[in-house]
Formats: C-alpha cells, structure tokens, sequence
C-alpha cells in the first residue's frame, strides 16, 4: 500500500507543508520546508 500524502499551504509565509502517513499503520511524520 502506497504511502497517503497531504499537502497544506500557509499564505501569509507562501510555504507548503506535507502530512505523510502509512494507512496500514498510522504512522507519520510532518515536513516542513
């Protein structure tokens, strides 16, 4: 199973930060340029 992937812009700093998670365990982690 492919990782799930989510992405959030921030407007006022026009940065994009990722949510990454595996859907079998829950797992994740946040990156943030």
């Amino acid at each position: 199973m492919a990782p799930a992937i989510r992405a959030f812009f921030d407007e006022p700093t026009n940065t994009v930060s990722y949510l990454v998670w595996d859907p079998a365990t829950k797992r994740g982690a946040v990156i943030d340029p």
